[in-house]
């Protein structure tokens, strides 16, 4: 018989590879502990869905910070990791004892040392480069009518 007033770990006992000492459970964090957290992981996981998203800031974040990083096989993290070789681990979407095994195996690449090619120093100097040449390309442009039956002149 089971009595209503139990909690779940006293219907269930202790699992025999407990690893509720090992996690921690952060909540939301602000920018400077999120990334110290990430920092002294073993590993990062990134478990997203297939939502049809086009980044995840916080995988650059990792990889900027050298963790090893784990990912679900998305299309997004798929290019990432075109740009990234040797970077990201993966495992397949909501398949978690494949991640299971993928965490405590060895890593698959070794850590990189100094920053990615691509990093926030690159994405800085394209975004100013491309902002500047936006803001002078406005001042010289004129407003053009197009009209759907016309060809479209600059």
């Amino acid at each position: 018989m089971v009595n209503a007033d139990q909690g779940l770990r006293e219907l269930l006992g202790t699992h025999p590879r407990d690893l509720s000492a090992r996690i921690h459970f952060m909540g939301a964090l602000g920018e400077e502990d999120f990334l110290g957290g990430m920092a002294i992981c073993d590993s990062v996981v990134f478990p997203y869905l297939e939502v049809g998203q086009s980044s995840s800031g916080p995988i650059s974040q990792a990889l900027e910070l050298g963790c090893r990083i784990i990912a679900s096989r998305t299309h997004t993290f798929l290019e990432f990791a075109e740009y990234h070789k040797d970077a990201v681990e993966f495992f397949d979407i909501g398949n978690h004892l494949e991640l299971a095994e993928r965490l405590i195996a060895r890593r698959q690449f070794s850590p990189r040392q100094g920053l990615p090619e691509f990093n926030i120093e690159t994405n800085k100097a394209t975004y100013l480069l491309a902002n500047g040449q936006l803001h002078q390309h406005d001042r010289v442009r004129r407003p053009v009518n197009i009209r759907h039956d016309e060809p479209v002149t600059g």
